[in-house]
């Protein structure tokens, strides 16, 4: 029996989870165990930043755990029984009398639910795949003398040692990038903090005509803007980000089917791969937020890239003032703001600080300059297994597997997902 380690109890893990419990039917072949540091579905549920937990999935919730439930490690009767244990409908109809029901949902137009209802789904599936569960924060994964991988975690002020995987998974968007300079000011914020205590932090903007400055024009920027302009109407909100506009992903059949169809995505070159994901899932904002936007006549979008923040002193008599260093084509300039949102999106390499030094040494480039465009290398080469080659079997990071295919970094083939890791670990065919 395979074991293998989990790290975030998030999507990619739930679906791991639906998919190992099918798989296990009727021998069991792997066991899971996932290690997380705060709760099920964390960074949905609107307790612990990236969101208020009451914005709405992006993604059509049928794309669940399980989805395609095509061709892959499951026969037919494989893929019905994921389809009946873990899906989506499964587990309105499991919620009863509670508002989250099926015929509620059907009713109201099969709209994607609040993110702590879906936090809620991840819950649920986890839980009820009956996978070893560890809640607990993980602090190193190394290589033990077996060659099989070690985990250790920190519960409290102790630590302890799970061993004996031959695998690890790493999942989760990460904490928020950095994307410029800044000074240390209350003012000043990220992607993930700004969304613990909202209210609070655009009450520093209620006496000013200065507009709140969200660095970005990803998903991040987008979700941070509508709100704005759902809960605070009037307030002026200028987006700056490093392309022409705010582009729109709609729901198209030729784009969506792209995500499950590993035949077309195969035939691209790796560059068209490249620009496809940048189309897809980089970059732009669902319709149902652009909607938002668009509908606002408090949000501008203005080309550009920030590249610090800084506080200008009071001089002859001016206030001191909030001003953000721009560059776009045109040269270089300052705008001035009451509130700075850096919305630089998420860093998916965070895995990197568990590693062994060894390990980690590989991740980075002689020159630290030249370090981005390593890792970019290392994510193309990346193995149909979604593993990253570093010396070590083992090593599963879909967050950085966009040339696998547009979806192993999001939400829109979780069960395409799973069958990549798991494949190396069972046979293909299961009863």
């Amino acid at each position: 029996m395979k074991k293998i380690a989990v790290i975030g109890g998030g999507p990619k893990a739930a679906a791991l989870c639906a998919k190992a419990l099918i798989l296990n039917i009727p021998v069991k072949k792997i066991q899971l165990r996932v290690f997380e540091k705060a709760e099920w579905g964390a960074a949905w549920t609107g307790h612990h930043g990236y969101t208020d937990g009451n914005q709405r999935l992006c993604t059509p919730p049928e794309r669940d755990v399980g989805f395609p439930y095509g061709e892959g490690l499951l026969n037919a009767e494989g893929a019905e029984k994921l389809f009946a244990a873990f899906s989506w409908g499964a587990f309105l109809v499991d919620q009863g009398s509670n508002p989250e029901t099926f015929s509620n949902w059907v009713d109201r137009g099969r709209k994607p639910p609040p993110h702590s209802v879906y936090a809620k789904y991840l819950g649920w599936v986890i839980e009820r795949s009956g996978a070893v569960t560890t809640i607990g924060e993980v602090v190193a994964v190394a290589p033990g003398a077996d060659g099989l991988w070690e985990v250790r975690y920190r519960q409290g002020t102790r630590e302890r040692t799970a061993s004996g995987f031959h695998g690890v998974v790493f999942t989760g968007a990460g904490p928020a990038k950095r994307g410029f300079e800044r000074a240390a000011d209350p003012r000043i914020i990220d992607g993930v903090d700004f969304w613990k205590e909202p209210e609070a932090f655009l009450a520093q903007a209620d006496h000013s005509e200065e507009p709140v400055v969200i660095a970005g024009s990803g998903g991040t920027s987008a979700a941070i803007a509508a709100w704005i302009a759902q809960h605070r109407p009037g307030k002026a909100v200028l987006i700056i980000g490093n392309q022409a506009a705010l582009f729109t992903r709609t729901e198209s059949f030729f784009e969506n089917a792209l995500f499950s169809d590993d035949d077309a995505w195969g035939a691209l070159e790796l560059k068209d791969r490249i620009s496809v994901t940048e189309r897809l899932t980089r970059g732009v904002v669902w319709s149902a937020v652009s909607e938002i936007l668009s509908a606002s006549g408090d949000v501008r979008f203005r080309p550009g890239r920030v590249s610090g923040a800084f506080i200008q002193p009071a001089v002859d008599g001016a206030p001191e003032e909030l001003r953000v260093s721009v560059t776009d084509a045109k040269g270089e300039r300052t705008d001035a703001a009451r509130l700075i949102i850096d919305a630089a999106g998420f860093d998916a390499w965070w895995f990197v600080d568990l590693l062994p030094t060894d390990l980690r040494a590989k991740t980075v480039d002689g020159d630290p300059r030249q370090t981005k465009t390593h890792r970019q290398k290392l994510a193309t080469e990346i193995g149909t297994d979604l593993t990253l080659d570093l010396g070590a079997v083992g090593l599963h990071v879909p967050m950085l597997a966009q040339a696998q295919g547009p979806g192993f970094a999001s939400l829109m083939t979780l069960g395409l997902t799973s069958d990549r890791i798991l494949g190396v670990y069972v046979d293909p065919e299961t009863e």
